[in-house]
């Protein structure tokens, strides 16, 4: 079924079925199956652990693999990430998406599909500079450097081609994982109830976006 090209799914602990299989050796995935949670069940670990990809959802080629659908998602508070927190707030504090709900719940919902303190940083903050008046110097005086290099990755400079700026952010994991969040949540139609943009619209960033979700996986 694989090597005709028809596509495969698996869910939660369901891929660790592609492991025992050896068909994960040459993808990449995810899974809820973790490497302590096979060690507790007393069995080998099926998976091939250097393709795993720390995401709800990995698509590759024509397997894609999920975590579980019930995942908590919870913000991880910290020193760090609480002032980005703070930051984020008052910089995105007039800003409203497209049906006029205010901006910030964007990044914190991006932050909270995050798993560790320094993506979390870097979700709340991956707009301020692009949208706001914040530079990259006064992020400087706040967080470490690699927070605020991640941010400079996903600051879309309007000179440089859409799709050469997603294949820079993939050079970095972080980078990747925050927007691949950041593409999942801006092609969620929900997000244009109540406004005036067209289908026109929202079709060509759902393609826009597709494309580079596309770029970031392979």
């Amino acid at each position: 079924m694989i090597s005709q090209g028809k596509l495969v799914a698996a869910i939660c602990f369901g891929p660790q079925f592609l492991g025992r299989a050896d068909v994960l050796k040459d993808y990449k995935y995810t899974t809820s199956c973790s490497e302590e949670k096979i060690k507790a069940l007393g069995c080998d670990d099926p998976f091939c652990r250097q393709n795993y990809i720390s995401q709800r959802f990995v698509v590759d080629r024509n397997v894609i693999t999920a975590q579980r659908s019930g995942r908590k998602c919870n913000l991880i508070y910290t020193e760090m990430t609480i002032t980005a927190m703070r930051i984020a707030y008052d910089a995105h504090l007039w800003q409203l998406d497209y049906n006029d709900v205010p901006y910030i719940f964007h990044p914190y919902h991006l932050a909270e599909q995050m798993d560790d303190e320094i993506s979390c940083t870097v979700a709340l903050l991956h707009d301020v500079v692009e949208d706001t008046s914040i530079t990259f110097a006064d992020l400087e005086k706040k967080f470490p450097k690699q927070v605020v290099e991640i941010v400079q990755l996903l600051t879309h400079d309007e000179n440089v081609d859409y799709f050469d700026y997603i294949r820079e952010i993939k050079t970095n994991p972080i980078a990747t994982k925050v927007k691949l969040e950041d593409l999942q949540h801006n092609s969620n139609e929900a997000r244009s109830i109540g406004s005036n943009l067209t289908q026109e619209q929202l079709l060509y960033w759902k393609e826009k976006y597709a494309k580079a979700k596309e770029i970031l996986m392979l």
